[in-house]
């Protein structure tokens, strides 16, 4: 019961924040924050065929997490390379984006089990960098005449919503192949890494509408 009320809710929830985001897309102003609106608009269009699966007589998506999840790791990966200023930092954040592609390209031709298998290590990785760019971005916004106004900067609780998201959500993904091997439920161990990711989910587009109402929408009334 709570775990249905508490899936229904993150399945639900994007939808609206897709929306509502879409429907005020023009007092986003920034160019980055627009195509943030889009990406929601992207990632809402990848659960909602997902679900579509389950009920076709294809029924596992797995594969399709696999290759619709890429988009949020380059969407991610684009947005705080535009945001972030210090070169060195670029570089090697470009760096590492490169490794991302190099890795998933190399888990599928080396390591790779079938497209049903959730790529649990390179999506790990591409956390990780996305943490990492989401930290030094913060870090620089923190040494900006902004901090100052932090809470009329959208970005910012964007920021803290994919940080939220991917600090609660990246062990599971770390532990979720070890507990699979383990002499315990399979269906368990995916209801307790469900329920991590769909509180991560809420969590995240709190942040993201609140966002949007502290920084755009509560000026207009």
């Amino acid at each position: 019961m709570i775990f249905d009320i508490i899936s229904k809710t993150s399945w639900y929830l994007l939808f609206i924040t897709a929306f509502i985001f879409f429907l005020y897309r023009v007092k986003l102003e920034n160019r980055l924050l627009i195509y943030f609106s889009y990406y929601l608009i992207y990632i809402s269009l990848g659960e909602l065929v997902a679900k579509l699966i389950t009920f076709s007589p294809i029924k596992y998506n797995l594969w399709w997490y696999n290759l619709m999840l890429n988009g949020q790791y380059f969407f991610y990966f684009y947005l705080y390379y535009q945001l972030i200023k210090h070169a060195k930092v670029k570089k090697i954040l470009k760096t590492l984006y490169i490794g991302y592609v190099a890795y998933f390209v190399l888990n599928y031709l080396v390591f790779f089990k079938g497209w049903n298998i959730y790529q649990s290590f390179p999506f790990t990785f591409g956390n990780v960098i996305i943490i990492l760019s989401v930290f030094w971005f913060l870090i620089e916004l923190f040494q900006t005449e902004e901090i100052l106004n932090l809470n009329k900067s959208l970005i910012f609780w964007i920021s803290l919503g994919v940080l939220f998201h991917f600090i609660l959500y990246t062990p599971t993904e770390v532990v979720a192949t070890y507990y699979f091997n383990l002499n315990i439920s399979e269906q368990f161990i995916s209801n307790i890494i469900n329920l991590i990711l769909y509180f991560s989910n809420i969590s995240m587009y709190f942040f993201f509408l609140f966002g949007l109402w502290k920084t755009k929408l509560s000026k207009s009334s």
